[in-house]
């Protein structure tokens, strides 16, 4: 029994640096816990990046992790970062560079809108949309026609909002709208 009990904590432990927690901080300082996961093969970011440009032609991806093979094209999908992480995060701060990404649940991204980082308010004055209830975030970009977001696993993409142009089309009536707003 022993045996097993310690065999058992051994291997929880040789799996937890695939997965860390950390915490950053809104726009008005709020804390928001946020994680860092390990990333798929090469191969698999570029199959995702095939399958997802396949069903979604029109949609534009954008670079985000290096290859893991410096002699392979960089593929855009990555499980490093996801919607939430990209949009709340990574993009009030100004960054696009994907070296330390951050995974954040819908929870913790609700953090950003309920202190006053972000308000909620029309669709043309947005600069994120909470899209789905929050399954899925998006930024607004210089073409009102266009959205910049993470699909999950899958690429950083430029997209129209309807659904052939990308998984999650905005055109549910649970989608809310939020400008950025006060920083302390």
């Amino acid at each position: 029994m022993e045996t097993k009990y310690f065999i058992s904590i051994f291997l929880l432990v040789i799996g937890l640096p695939s997965m860390g927690q950390s915490t950053v901080q809104t726009p008005w300082g709020s804390t928001v816990n946020v994680w860092t996961q390990g990333d798929m093969t090469t191969s698999q970011r570029n199959d995702m990046d095939d399958s997802l440009a396949a069903d979604f032609p029109n949609a534009v991806f954008h670079e985000t992790l290096p290859a893991d093979d410096p002699n392979d094209p960089t593929p855009s999908s990555s499980s490093k970062l996801k919607c939430h992480g990209y949009a709340w995060y990574m993009s009030w701060r100004g960054e696009n560079k994907f070296d330390a990404p951050w995974n954040m649940h819908k929870e913790d991204a609700e953090t950003y809108f309920n202190d006053p980082s972000y308000l909620e308010c029309s669709e043309a004055e947005a600069d994120i949309l909470w899209i789905d209830d929050g399954a899925h975030s998006a930024l607004t970009t210089d073409d009102p026609d266009d959205l910049l977001s993470k699909w999950a696993t899958g690429p950083l993409a430029t997209h129209g909002k309807g659904s052939t142009d990308s998984p999650w089309p905005t055109t549910s009536t649970n989608t809310t709208y939020y400008k950025r707003c006060c920083t302390k």
